[in-house]
C-alpha cells in the first residue's frame, strides 16, 4: 500500500496537518497529535452546547413538537460525540448536564456505560425525530430518524451486538 508518512508533493503541509492526518490513518498517534488535541475539547463544546439544550427543554414552551425535535436533534449530536471519544480514548468522562461550575468535574466513565448513554441517547433521538420528508425545505440537512437509526446500528456494530445492529438498521 501506499505509504502515508510521505508527503504527496502536490499536498501542501499547512502546520503539519499532512503529518498529523497521516499518524491518524497509521493509527501511529502520541497525545502531541495537534488534530487529536484540538478533538477532545470540541467534542466536549459539542456535549456542553447539547446538555444545554436538553436541560433546558422545559423552559421553551410556545411550540411542544419544535423543542421535541431539539432535544432530539441534541440527543444525537452528544451521542455522536460521546461515540468519537469513547471511539479514539476508550473510558471518557460523562456529563448528562451542562458544566457550570469547575467542581463539576467527572472521572473517567467505563466504556460500557458510555455505550449505554449514547444507545439511549440515540433511542430518543429516532423516537423524536422525523424522517427527510417531515422537513420543510428550509431544514433540510437536519438530522433524521433514519440518521439516528444509522448510528444506533452503527454503534451496536462496535459493540459486537450485531442481532441489535440488524434491528436498528
Amino acid at each position: 500500500g501506499k505509504d502515508l508518512n510521505k508527503q504527496d508533493p502536490n499536498v501542501e503541509n499547512v502546520d503539519g496537518y499532512f503529518t498529523t492526518s497521516a499518524e491518524l490513518l497509521n493509527g501511529a498517534t502520541d497525545p502531541s497529535n495537534a488534530l487529536l488535541a484540538l478533538q477532545w475539547p470540541a467534542l466536549y463544546t459539542m456535549i456542553h452546547r447539547a446538555n444545554t439544550v436538553i436541560g433546558n427543554a422545559a423552559n421553551a414552551t410556545d411550540n411542544a413538537s419544535l423543542t421535541a425535535r431539539n432535544v432530539g436533534e441534541a440527543k444525537f449530536l452528544r451521542a455522536w460525540a460521546y461515540n468519537e471519544l469513547v471511539t479514539q480514548w476508550g473510558p471518557v468522562p460523562i456529563y448528562t448536564k451542562a458544566v457550570n461550575s469547575q467542581t463539576d468535574f467527572q472521572p473517567r466513565s467505563k466504556e460500557s456505560d458510555v455505550y449505554a448513554l449514547i444507545i439511549q441517547d440515540l433511542k430518543d433521538a429516532a423516537a423524536a425525530l422525523p424522517e427527510k420528508s417531515g422537513y420543510g425545505a428550509s431544514d433540510q440537512g437536519r438530522v433524521t430518524k433514519s440518521a439516528a437509526n444509522a448510528m444506533l446500528g452503527r454503534v451496536y456494530m462496535q459493540t459486537g451486538d450485531y442481532a441489535s445492529a440488524k434491528t436498528a438498521l
